[in-house]
């Protein structure tokens, strides 16, 4: 667990704590994200995103990774379609990266992930942040 500072600000409270996660991409780079259940998922920030299946045994399954200039509402509304297919797949939560001062590191983040997870029915859509999300 980490104090999670950045969140906490922009919700004019106190610092919470918010597990984190390293995702390895293609190129061998790890991802540093913060883990939030989808459920009730409420993040108005930019940055890059995973809609992933956790199972019951704790292994992560990433379904669709993005980018978004408020995650939580750009989610449904940028990728509706998308975010529907990702939980009829079992999608149960969201991992954030918080670059939004760097945009080229979100549009990084998604191509490396992309490729190293060769997520199927990929499919070039443009975003919030102008950079392709997959599925």
């Amino acid at each position: 667990m980490l104090i999670d500072g950045f969140l906490s600000a922009a919700e004019g409270g106190s610092p919470r704590e918010v597990s984190l996660f390293w995702w390895q991409g293609f190129s061998g780079r790890y991802h540093l994200t913060s883990i939030f259940a989808l459920k009730n998922f409420d993040c108005r920030e930019p940055g890059a995103f995973v809609l992933v299946r956790r199972e019951s045994n704790g292994e992560r399954t990433p379904l669709f990774v993005g980018t978004a200039n408020s995650v939580s509402d750009d989610i449904y509304d940028d990728f509706g379609d998308e975010t529907m297919r990702a939980i009829r797949a079992g999608a149960n939560e969201v991992h954030v990266s918080f670059n939004a001062e760097c945009p080229w590191l979100c549009d990084a983040m998604v191509e490396d992930l992309a490729d190293g997870w060769s997520l199927g029915m990929l499919r070039r859509r443009r975003s919030a942040l102008r950079t392709p999300a997959y599925a």
